[in-house]
């Protein structure tokens, strides 16, 4: 979770300075995708790249703006303030997250789209929903000859489901923390019919 709250900041500041920054010969950081030369400079120094240009003058109001709060990102990563998780939970089927993050702000008026991100992971064996026994062939012992399994035993005795799809939601805005919190577990009982599972640093503060 930490780790994707961290990517999570970073993408945020890519997008603030994305128009700002030229990188090679390209215009903004976007377009290097589009350019094999300028995407190999696209590496760590984005960071010092994008704080340098925070501090030139003659910048646009709005270029400043950006550009500052990519570079106040940054500096809160360093300092471990990272976009916190505020609840988890599974849900049952696939679901977009534009969709559920908009159920989740009518909760609260109180939120704004800014405050929150929204993120669905997937977590399957590589065959998605599918069996993946049933796409493998197999050797009998002294044999030469490789057939697939009678899943008659496994459809009766394994796994029903082999994807799990967990909805994670994370506070941009420091300060809203137990608003979304709230909301969040408030969503998760209306719609799913039961609470968000803790974090483990929601336990940790629940111990504390």
């Amino acid at each position: 979770k930490n780790t994707k709250a961290c990517e999570l900041m970073f993408a945020d500041a890519l997008k603030l300075a994305n128009e700002y920054v030229s990188i090679g010969k390209q215009k903004s950081i976007s377009a290097c995708a589009y350019d094999t030369k300028a995407y190999t400079f696209l590496n760590d120094a984005v960071i010092d790249i994008i704080t340098q240009k925070s501090m030139e003058p003659n910048l646009s109001k709005q270029a400043r703006e950006n550009l500052e709060a990519a570079t106040k990102l940054f500096e809160d990563m360093d300092n471990r303030m990272i976009y916190k998780c505020c609840g988890q939970i599974e849900i049952d089927r696939p679901q977009k997250e534009s969709e559920l993050r908009d159920a989740i702000l009518r909760m609260d008026s109180g939120l704004k789209e800014s405050d929150i991100l929204l993120k669905i992971s997937s977590i399957h064996y590589g065959a998605k929903e599918k069996n993946p026994l049933e796409e493998i062939y197999f050797f009998q012992k002294d044999s030469n000859v490789a057939k697939k399994l009678d899943m008659s035993y496994f459809k009766k005795n394994g796994p029903r489901s082999f994807m799990t799809r967990i909805v994670r939601i994370y506070c941009r805005t420091h300060g809203k923390e137990e608003v979304i919190k709230r909301t969040f577990a408030e969503w998760a009982l209306t719609k799913i019919g039961r609470p968000p599972v803790k974090t483990l640093s929601q336990e940790s503060e629940d111990e504390a």
